[in-house]
């Protein structure tokens, strides 16, 4: 082990970093450490040795970069498609070997199935599910919009769910409007045991999770998580079966059309990939949608300007579904969610494994091969040379005007390379329909906390970014009066 922690930093002599000490290497700066406090540590040290760094856990060589460059020659590299161990601490038992974490041939061979998914579906079915289940969170978000204090995550998280399964999965859904299911509270708990566990080190072993209270509740929540998941398959297998005797080639197809139909696909691994994407996708989408209202109740001369580009386009019409031509001309409103996904973006590190041979990083340094890769996108969205005065919240940054030049690697909210997130223009699709219809019928009067209490209050759990067990997304609305 020695000799071979050795011969790793050899190769990355002229790569700053804390002191390796023999064994456990840096380890040290991480004791009494959790998780999320980790990732916390890794960013303070590239604040103090640079935007190419050395980390060494043990026998384990980590290059952590802050640099578009270098982040384009590693993360853009298409031979590197495995995530690194440390990113599946702790998910593997919720989300198993989907496509959020496997590699290999059948990550490829998922990936090219899914991608497909969203590059065929028709973007005017997505449009009408879109305004169809965003007017019904309209009408909730009336019924408490009293000027009371509320959490718009939990009324947003259902939204987003009915929409993912109807758009996606091809069954229907009315959980924004039933009042005998806890379903998205059961998704949101397991993002939280996710974060709780990441706190308590000594629950890192999966031996020692699976025997605990929070490890069976965990496990109780997963068996009924992924039952409804079955479900839904069961549902769109009949219906599936029914177009195929029928030899209907012109039907929408579906996730789970997508992979009936493949063969190279197991009922299991089918079951693990609607897991994946359901609860990915309908989390992801409910933060930044809440964060966006936390973000214009603070701001409301934004929310003002949001407003006058919605009136220009729909008329003073509240009603009016949104088209894709409507989504076209939602140009600040894009630019609002993008500032938001700017300060806290869904994924905030991006991690690879070098499996096949050394990756050259630029200026004479290089990733050997068994090292991990880790991007920080947060270090990056905040770069003053890349966003100037980054702290502050400015849409104007993402004009057409401000982007012209922009490195294509400083803005990375849905990750980068291979293994960026295949349905990002979906989710953005859905974001500006669902903000287009929820705001022409109600107006954000005030965000309790804002944005930096928002920022305060976030967990790192492995990769990606979660609110704490106080989202913090609390906001006092009311209804919008149009003569």
């Amino acid at each position: 082990m020695l000799k071979n922690q050795f011969r790793q930093l050899n190769k990355v002599k002229n790569i700053p970093g804390p002191l390796a000490l023999p064994f456990i290497g840096t380890l040290y700066q991480l004791l009494g450490a959790d998780l999320s406090q980790c990732f916390r540590k890794i960013i303070l040290n590239t604040k103090r040795y640079g935007k190419v760094i050395r980390l060494v856990f043990g026998n384990q060589l980590i290059i952590v970069i802050s640099d578009p460059d270098t982040i384009e020659r590693t993360i853009g590299n298409k031979t590197l498609i495995d995530r690194a161990e440390i990113a599946k601490i702790n998910i593997k038992t919720v989300f198993g070997d989907g496509i959020l974490l496997n590699s290999g041939e059948t990550w490829k061979t998922h990936r090219k199935l899914l991608s497909g998914l969203f590059h065929n579906n028709s973007t005017e079915n997505f449009l009408v599910s879109f305004s169809k289940y965003s007017a019904v969170l309209a009408d909730n978000l009336a019924k408490v919009s009293k000027e009371t204090i509320f959490d718009t995550y939990s009324y947003v998280l259902p939204c987003t769910i009915d929409i993912i399964i109807e758009t996606l999965m091809g069954a229907k859904s009315n959980l924004q409007t039933s009042v005998n299911t806890d379903l998205p509270k059961q998704y949101n708990k397991v993002l939280h045991y996710i974060a709780h566990r990441a706190k308590r080190p000594w629950l890192y072993v999966d031996f020692i999770f699976k025997r605990t209270k929070m490890g069976k509740t965990l496990e109780n929540i997963l068996i009924y998580l992924y039952d409804f998941t079955q479900g839904i398959i069961n549902e769109r297998k009949v219906e599936y079966n029914k177009i195929i005797s029928k030899e209907e080639n012109n039907q929408t197809k579906y996730l789970f059309d997508v992979l009936f139909e493949s063969g190279e696909v197991t009922d299991k691994e089918i079951l693990v990939e609607g897991f994946n994407i359901m609860t990915t996708g309908s989390e992801t989408t409910a933060t930044v949608f809440s964060f966006v209202l936390v973000a214009l109740g603070e701001y409301q001369e934004i929310q003002d300007k949001v407003m006058e580009e919605q009136w220009r386009i729909f008329n003073s019409n509240i009603d009016q579904p949104v088209t894709y031509e409507d989504l076209q001309n939602m140009v600040y409103l894009e630019q609002v969610v993008k500032e938001v996904l700017r300060l806290y973006p869904p994924v905030s590190f991006l991690f690879r494994k070098v499996v096949d041979e050394d990756i050259d990083l630029g200026g004479g340094m290089i990733a050997p091969k068994g090292s991990d890769i880790c991007a920080i996108c947060t270090n990056i969205h905040k770069d003053p040379a890349l966003f100037p005065d980054p702290e502050r919240f400015d849409p104007d940054r993402f004009s057409s005007e401000n982007s012209y030049g922009r490195h294509p690697y400083a803005f990375l909210p849905f990750g980068a390379g291979r293994r960026q997130c295949i349905g990002s223009r979906y989710a953005m699709m859905e974001l500006k329909t669902m903000l287009s219809v929820v705001l022409r019928r109600i107006k954000v009067v005030r965000a309790i906390d804002g944005l930096k209490e928002i920022e305060n209050n976030l967990e790192f759990a492995n990769n990606f970014i979660i609110t704490g067990d106080n989202s913090n997304t609390n906001i006092i609305l009311k209804i919008r009066h149009i003569f």
